[in-house]
């Protein structure tokens, strides 16, 4: 078939063809065009930076999902063992501090209890023996003065009467016997002086002992009404109360379980409770204790927004207070960024009732200002 096309190249002499190559141009674009180009890279580039949020995009606030309601809950345990004999409070129920929740049985602590009373009133018993023996060393003491004076006028008339025999057997008025019989009488005094004497030892050395005695069953006395305090403590402690307000978790016991000291029969989770948000280790410079915060509790939902401070800031990482740390001495090293606890307080105390522990939050936390 034959090309009828005019202005077909391959039927143009080769000097026109020439001319005409030399002659094209190509089109330009329109400036409209350009500057859609040049529109879209700017909005690229600004909606990286933005999704980033690098600057000039950079938000005033740290924000942070890994965040959690917490407390301090308190652990109910009894400080006896025995039987559970009622329990008188429900699961999840409102408790104020010293309401009665368990008791356990008292019958043996009431007996160590009497056993204990009992035990007072015969230390008791034996002092009043103590001091009756007492009396009785003092007043014979007193029976051994009266004696040595009686032994101590005997001595003296001896020693006069022999004095005057004496005189007589040199003028052989008397008989030799007689004088020496009256030198044996004031041998004999002098013996009973002595004797008076050391009987007087023995009854000052019985009041020794007596005292001795004394202060010993005082010593016994304090430890048998120290054992009495014991009792009358350990049969009050039949009864648990509650040590603070607060509201039960799920009763861990049951009426007539034999429970041991220490035992876990339930915890009271109080109403003071705190958002623990974990900043990454990057931007825990920007943090400081009092910066305000908002609080978002997945709970109540994104519309009601809590407000708080920053009380504390942990000394070290989360990873550094868990069970199994990482080792990167095992080469196999991937760098993660860390978090690190920042505590924040509810600027209202009545927030936290809206809430428990453990609900999951977001944090945002105003940054420091250079």
């Amino acid at each position: 078939m034959t090309d009828n096309n005019p202005t077909n190249n391959n039927d143009l002499p080769n000097d026109a063809q020439s001319a005409q190559d030399q002659t094209w141009q190509p089109k330009k674009k329109s400036p409209a065009k350009r500057l859609l180009v040049l529109a879209l890279l700017i909005a690229g580039v600004i909606g990286i930076l933005y999704a980033y949020q690098l600057p000039p995009f950079s938000p005033s606030y740290i924000e942070t999902n890994n965040a959690y309601v917490r407390g301090k809950p308190t652990q109910v345990s009894p400080k006896v063992a025995g039987y559970v004999r009622q329990i008188m409070v429900q699961d999840y129920q409102f408790v104020e501090k010293g309401q009665p929740l368990v008791q356990i049985e008292t019958d043996q602590y009431e007996m160590r209890l009497a056993q204990a009373k009992a035990g007072v009133l015969s230390q008791q018993a034996t002092l009043g023996k103590i001091k009756q023996a007492q009396n009785s060393a003092a007043a014979n003491v007193a029976v051994m003065d009266a004696n040595i004076e009686s032994a101590k006028v005997n001595l003296a008339n001896a020693k006069a009467q022999h004095a005057r025999l004496a005189e007589l057997v040199k003028m052989d008025a008397v008989s030799r016997q007689d004088f020496e019989n009256s030198l044996a009488n004031v041998q004999k005094a002098e013996i009973a002086v002595l004797q008076a004497q050391a009987q007087k030892k023995n009854a000052e050395q019985e009041i020794a002992n007596v005292v001795v005695n004394e202060k010993s069953n005082l010593v016994a006395i304090d430890n048998a009404k120290a054992g009495l305090e014991l009792a009358e403590l350990e049969l009050s402690q039949t009864l648990i109360k509650a040590p603070i307000s607060g509201r039960l978790n799920e009763i861990l016991v049951k009426e007539g379980q034999l429970v041991a000291v220490g035992a876990n029969l339930m915890s009271i989770v109080p109403s003071d409770l705190w958002i623990v948000a974990n900043v990454k280790e990057t931007e825990i410079s920007q943090i400081a204790i009092g910066q305000p915060a908002t609080i978002t509790v997945d709970a109540l939902g994104s519309k009601q927004v809590l407000t708080g401070k920053v009380v504390q800031i942990a000394p070290a990482t989360g990873s550094e207070f868990s069970v199994n740390k990482t080792d990167p001495s095992t080469g196999n090293f991937i760098k993660v960024a860390q978090r690190v606890p920042v505590k924040i307080a509810f600027d209202n105390p009545t927030d936290a009732s809206q809430i428990q522990m453990g609900m999951s939050a977001v944090v945002r936390i105003d940054k420091v200002k250079e």
